[in-house]
């Protein structure tokens, strides 16, 4: 049952990625502005060694073009699942804040082959499970990200991330 669990997650985590990329390239106008964000674009949250993970956003302007914005940002990380006692379930494994500013975005080159472009991203950091509050019992869980501008404007995205659980 586990092996079927992780071979769901593993290609339910391709697909994303497959169709991120495949959106983020028919709408990614370059160059980015600096014009102030309206929405967030992406998160993505990918493995990153044992234990770990790897998360950034894009933040895009009104007319859909990345955008690099100074600004307050909110990130957690909550495991899901389900249990006779509880029900479904969510628990808060880590929470944290800190200021963004245009300096924490930079233009990389992601995809391979044919789905290759650049894209703005600010590089949220990379989170250790030996971080955490509380360590992962479940399999899945969120990404979750609210970013504050300096006007007031609060945009929020979120992402699926999966664990290793041992």
């Amino acid at each position: 049952m586990r092996g079927r669990n992780v071979l769901l997650a593993a290609l339910v985590v391709l697909a994303s990625l497959l169709i991120s990329a495949a959106l983020t390239g028919c709408t990614s106008l370059f160059p980015p502005t600096y014009n102030p964000p309206a929405y967030i674009d992406e998160v993505v949250a990918y493995e990153a060694g044992y234990h770990a993970f790897q998360v950034y956003m894009t933040l895009r302007d009104s007319t859909g073009r990345e955008t690099a914005w100074p600004g307050h940002l909110r990130l957690e990380i909550i495991e899901q699942g389900w249990s006779y006692e509880e029900g479904e379930f969510e628990r808060q494994l880590w929470a944290g804040a800190c200021e963004i500013s245009e300096e924490n975005f930079g233009v990389c080159t992601v995809g391979a082959g044919a789905f290759a472009h650049d894209i703005l991203l600010c590089n949220l950091g990379r989170f250790e499970y030996s971080s955490f509050s509380t360590q992962p019992t479940e399999w899945s869980g969120e990404v979750r990200v609210w970013f504050t501008t300096p006007e007031g404007r609060e945009l929020y995205g979120e992402a699926w991330v999966f664990f290793d659980v041992d």
